[in-house]
């Protein structure tokens, strides 16, 4: 075998094992963020509220119960200001405070869905770098 051949196999191997290594760090930064995310929305105690059908009484704890909270905060919310969102309400709406906080926890609510999917997006990533890692490293041994 050339030293060239040589010299590339041993380059191919020592970047499937970068890109191994870079995929299993992307798995562990989604898996983290993934469990911090959980633990925050678990502190804030918050239950879905009970118009949700299927997932009434459960604690938002994911995105699924994150998203369908929000949801329902706007439903609840329009119906109070009759289907104004907090910007179109007059200044000297009684009902201004009460949109704006809605909007607030609507907004954080669907932030964590956010996160929950960057999340989500980080640990495909690190999956697809493992098996281009390892693609990488069968191919230098000549699989």
């Amino acid at each position: 075998m050339s030293t060239n051949r040589t010299r590339n196999l041993r380059t191919t191997r020592r970047a499937g094992r970068a890109v191994s290594a870079l995929g299993a760090g992307f798995l562990t930064a989604a898996a983290g963020s993934w469990v911090l995310i959980r633990k925050e929305l678990l502190a804030e105690n918050i239950t879905v509220h009970d118009d949700v059908k299927k997932l009434a009484g459960k604690k938002v704890a994911d995105p699924f119960t994150a998203y369908a909270q929000a949801d329902i905060v706007n439903k609840h919310a329009l119906a109070m200001t009759g289907g104004k969102p907090f910007a179109e309400l007059p200044m000297d709406a009684p009902e201004r405070q009460t949109a704006l906080m809605a909007a607030n926890v609507r907004s954080s609510l669907l932030t964590s869905v956010l996160s929950f999917g960057l999340s989500g997006l980080t640990a495909g990533v690190g999956v697809t770098a493992l098996l281009a890692g390892r693609g990488l490293k069968s191919a230098a041994k000549g699989e």
